[in-house]
């Protein structure tokens, strides 16, 4: 769970997880706006997903 805002991204409260291979999912309870990004790309933090995940964010 995010404590803490994180301006232009998430708010807090919001509830994600990632994982293996570049899974990630969000949940922001407050404006009830739901995210899915889910690839088979290895290794785990691959760039050009991380920068996707966070253009997908904004």
């Amino acid at each position: 769970m995010t404590l803490k805002d994180i301006p232009g991204r998430r708010r807090a409260g919001t509830v994600n997880w990632s994982g293996l291979p570049n899974l990630h999912w969000w949940i922001d309870r407050q404006t009830g706006i739901t995210a899915a990004l889910f690839t088979q790309l290895m290794p785990a933090g691959d760039a050009a997903l991380t920068g996707l995940l966070i253009e997908l964010e904004l």
